[in-house]
């Protein structure tokens, strides 16, 4: 097999594997919310609902319509560390695995071209690895007032 070919026998169910899973699970947690909002609507239709506890209910649909409606980054900023971690370990394989299967190939003397996707791997994960302090140091260099002396 050819290495497309190869990459589509794996990564193609793969990934369609996981948007099933997740069409499944986002269905569930809405249906999950529906139920919820119609137990909370009946509630408030009762007739002999007080006004103290009538004002509650609709406090708590106030703060899920809010909570529901926050931006991307803060509901995955639960997530951003699992993500980190798992960066810069694909980085640091990916740039000690090319560094280290170079070096076998150099003293092993494979010819130039059989090296060339070790050099790749080892750059692209030196790039991962350095991505997010570089990323932060922009960001953060956004932000300074720059002060120009006199």
């Amino acid at each position: 097999m050819r290495d497309e070919q190869v990459f589509f026998a794996f990564a193609l169910p793969v990934f369609c594997i996981g948007v099933g899973f997740a069409i499944h699970w986002t269905k569930q947690r809405n249906d999950l919310r529906k139920k919820r909002l119609q137990v909370l609507e009946t509630a408030l239709r009762h007739p002999s609902l007080d006004e103290p506890t009538r004002a509650e209910i609709l406090r708590v649909l106030a703060e899920e319509h809010v909570r529901g409606n926050r931006p991307l980054l803060d509901r995955l900023r639960p997530w951003m560390g699992i993500g980190h971690a798992l960066l810069i370990t694909g980085g640091w394989l990916f740039f000690v695995g090319g560094l280290m299967a170079w070096g076998y190939a150099a003293l092993n003397g494979y010819s130039w071209r059989s090296t060339e996707p070790c050099i790749v791997a080892s750059i692209v994960g030196f790039v991962i690895l350095t991505l997010p302090t570089a990323v932060r140091e922009g960001l953060g260099r956004g932000r300074k007032q720059l002060s120009v002396p006199r």
